[in-house]
Parts: C-alpha cells; structure tokens; sequence
C-alpha cells in the first residue's frame, strides 16, 4: 500500500481545514511576536538604604579585689567575670557604653535599674524599682560611657528584708535593667529616635554573686530612596522565533490550501490507494466489448475486487477507458472513473456490432 498515497488523500480530505489552521496559527505567533517586541520586560531595581545609623549599647562588669581572699591579689581588677566573691569584691561597677554616630549630635540617655518582684502562684503581687544611674548628655564624639558602683552587701540586704517580710507565702526574683534613649537629627529632615533595653537575673549566694546574662542591644536606622524600573531590550530570540514559526505557518497553510484546490481529487487518491493494496489481482488490458456481453456495474474498485477473488478471475486495466473489469463467460463485471463514459462508448459498440 502506498504511504504516499494515504497522506495525498489525508490531505485531499482535510487539506483545507489544515490550511487554514496552520495560516491561523501563524497569524497568532506573528501577533505573538510583536506583542513580545512591543511590551519588552521590565527589570524592578529596589531602593538604596542611605543615611544608614547604628546605635548600640552594652554594659561591663569591673571589680577591685579589696577583701582577702586566696584567689586573688589585693587591688587586681576582674573584669566580666561568670562569678564575683562577696568578701574579696563587695562592690562592682558597672561601666554602659554607648556607640553612636560620629558625623552629628546625639542625645542620649543612661539609666541602670534594679528591680525586685514578688509573685505569689506566679502572679506578681509586689514590686519596687530603684534607680542606680541617671545620666544624660548631647555627644558628637560617637561614644558615651558612663559608671556606677554599687555595693553588693546593701543590695543583698534589701533583697534579705524583702524575702523576710514574704517569708515563705511569694518568692521574690531581683533583675537589673539597662535602658538607654537616644535621638539625632537625620538626612531630610527625619529624626532617628528610640530606647535600647537589655536585662539579666541578679543572684546572690552565701558568700558569692553573679548575672547570668550579659547586657546589651542595638538598633539600626536606615532611610530608603525611590525604588526604579528600568525598561530592558526585547528578547530578540523570541520575537524571531515567533515571527519565523509565524512565517512558515502562513506560508505552509496557504501553498496546502492551494494545493488542495488545484489538484487533490480524493477519488483518484483513493483508487490509487486500493489499486496499490490489490495490486496482485490487477493485471493490464483491453476492457472486453461485445453485444453478447452482459455488463455489470460495480460501485466500487474494492468489490470489483472481491468479485475476482470469489470467481477465481483477474481484474483487467484498460488505462485507455480507465477502467477495471473482471470476466466472467459472459458477464462482464466492470467499474470506471468515468461510468458515463463507458456508457456511452458501450452503447456505440453495440450499434456497430
């Protein structure tokens, strides 16, 4: 069977409608191409921090080793310490350091803050706060560091009178807090202002002290520009796929629906088809005339076929009437391009005989 053949009346059949789908097609992708060069990308570019400020405190731990003690020297200095002995170091000072901008004035703030707080089924019921430090200045040196000393039997002593007077009904936590407010003139006109805060547990033992956490924070202030979108080239590649692929769909839909209207005859096709599928039955010759003849018209060249097979015959070709004909005694068994033709011809056999 011809593979050529089936295709031709695939699309002798449907050549159109393919067509026109494929001229559809490419109209759309060249559409597609200049909506892609028209409307190129857009690239968003974030806004630039500038004026960027740091503001950041901590707190420090110093003491003097005044009392006697076998761990250290008198008058050696221990420094942030994990643990302080209550007879070699009954004081400790606390030294907040600052860190601010450089480049303007700062107001700034320094408050260090014990508190105590008594709970009871840990609902606090009772609390006292009492100022250690409360120092303020206006600085453009970019640092501020202030100290205050406190004396650890005088706070043990507080916190004992407190947990006398609860007895054994609350308990009672100690903390020291650390608060430090600030604020500075900024690019356009803005101001740049906060409060940083930091705290650790206050713990007193028989005969030592220490604070668990170390004390500090910060904060960063920043100002945005405006953010951009920047227009990017069109993407070339696309818009010549698109515009290529719409070319050639245009261009293939019509040369098909021409070729369609110029020369697809589906019925050739499709004698072509069954003539190469039946092509061992098929031979070459003179299709049989005569008025003794009894001829019978076959719709098909596939029945015609069938016929041939069922009476042991093979079906003529006679190229010059294109027509297939299978002999059987005295009936012809025939089918034609053109029956009307054959008719005809038939027909003037017949008077001339």
């Amino acid at each position: 069977m011809s593979t050529s053949a089936r295709l031709k009346r695939e699309l002798a059949v449907y050549g159109t409608l393919l067509g026109v789908t494929l001229v559809v097609l490419g109209v759309l992708s060249m559409a597609g191409a200049g909506y892609v060069y028209l409307n190129p990308p857009t690239e968003e570019i974030p806004p630039e921090e500038f004026d960027v400020q740091e503001f950041e405190t901590t707190v420090d731990e110093t003491a003097v080793v005044t009392g006697e003690s076998p761990l250290y020297d008198q008058g050696e200095e221990l420094r942030n310490m994990p643990v302080y002995f209550t007879n070699a170091t009954p004081e400790l000072t606390f030294s907040i350091t600052s860190e601010l901008p450089d480049d303007r004035e700062v107001e700034v703030t320094h408050r260090l803050i014990v508190t105590h707080e008594a709970t009871f089924d840990d609902e606090p019921f009772w609390e006292q706060r009492e100022l250690l430090l409360a120092e303020e200045t206006t600085t453009s040196e970019g640092r501020y560091r202030t100290n205050v000393t406190v004396s650890i039997a005088d706070l043990d002593a507080e916190i004992g009178r407190v947990e006398g007077t609860i007895a054994e009904v609350g308990d009672l936590s100690t903390q020291l807090h650390v608060e430090t407010a600030y604020a500075t003139d900024a690019e356009g006109g803005e101001t740049y202002e906060g409060e940083l805060v930091d705290s650790t547990p206050v713990e007193i033992a028989t005969n030592a002290y220490w604070f668990p956490e170390t004390m500090s924070a910060s904060e960063t202030h920043r100002q945005l520009g405006e953010g951009e979108t920047r227009q990017l080239p069109p993407n070339t590649t696309a818009v010549g796929g698109l515009g290529a692929g719409g070319v050639v769909g245009i261009v293939a839909g019509i040369g098909l629906i021409l070729w369609k209207s110029r020369q697809a005859d589906v019925y050739e096709l499709e004698m072509e088809i069954v003539r190469s599928r039946y092509d061992e039955w098929i031979s070459e010759g003179e299709f049989p005339a005569g008025s003794e003849k009894q001829y019978i018209y076959i719709n098909s060249l596939e029945d015609l076929v069938d016929v041939a097979i069922d009476t042991n015959k093979r079906v003529i070709y006679d190229p010059d009437l294109e027509t297939y004909s299978v002999v059987d005694g005295d009936l012809i068994y025939y089918h034609a391009v053109d029956p009307t033709r054959i008719d005809s011809w038939l027909g003037l056999s017949s008077e001339s005989s």
